[in-house]
């Protein structure tokens, strides 16, 4: 699998020191992204509102990629919610989706998941999420924009807790065997979601799955 920003809308992104570069598993997600939303552009024009949101947003590229993909299919009855509990994290999302002339289309909030939206049931949503997935190397220093507590676990099942509230049609997370991506996978079959793996990338000592979870009456 091989993705470039210059095969996929030029996107202006600028990355602030203490926040998650672009990685390879963040370019990882955007071609589940790709793949996923060209399967289902069709059904996205028949929603009168969307919601989509972003899980830890980081730099904010994959709210810019999903946002300048969806505009550029003539998709524009969404909104996208990046969330992220870093204010530099934050800020450096507004910046990026400034450059790329998206504030029309995206709300920032600062906040742990999606916590303030467990309430939303009335739209179409999306959940996305390339979120801290590592087990700590030291517990007592964690490097929260990869690590997290519970072997890595932590904010991966706070994201699955409120999937079962929200329950969104679609969801597209990026996971590593470490913190034991089969167990996601297990758990999001047990809300009745259809789980697909859409790339799956060996490094030395893990594999990093990305897989889209689609609730059943979806497709």
């Amino acid at each position: 699998m091989q993705f470039s920003n210059s095969q996929h809308f030029n996107l202006k992104i600028e990355v602030f020191e203490n926040v998650y570069p672009p990685a390879e598993d963040t370019y990882q997600t955007i071609y589940t992204i790709d793949k996923v939303f060209n399967m289902i552009i069709d059904k996205l024009r028949k929603y009168s509102r969307i919601l989509i949101f972003d899980v830890g947003s980081g730099t904010g590229i994959l709210t810019v990629y999903t946002c300048i993909l969806l505009l550029s299919r003539g998709v524009k009855n969404f909104i996208t919610i990046a969330v992220d509990v870093d204010r530099e994290a934050i800020l450096n999302t507004l910046v990026n989706v400034r450059k790329n002339l998206l504030s029309n289309y995206v709300d920032i909030v600062q906040t742990s998941t999606l916590r303030p939206f467990r309430r939303i049931s009335n739209n179409f949503s999306i959940v996305i999420s390339n979120p801290p997935y590592l087990p700590p190397l030291d517990s007592s220093n964690i490097d929260f924009r990869t690590e997290a507590m519970d072997e890595g676990r932590t904010v991966i099942d706070e994201i699955i807790s409120y999937i079962a509230y929200l329950r969104p049609g679609i969801t597209i997370l990026t996971q590593s065997s470490l913190s034991n991506y089969e167990l996601t996978i297990r758990k999001l079959k047990l809300l009745n979601y259809e789980v697909v793996i859409f790339s799956l990338t060996h490094y030395l000592f893990e594999d990093i799955a990305t897989f889209a979870a689609f609730l059943t009456y979806v497709q």
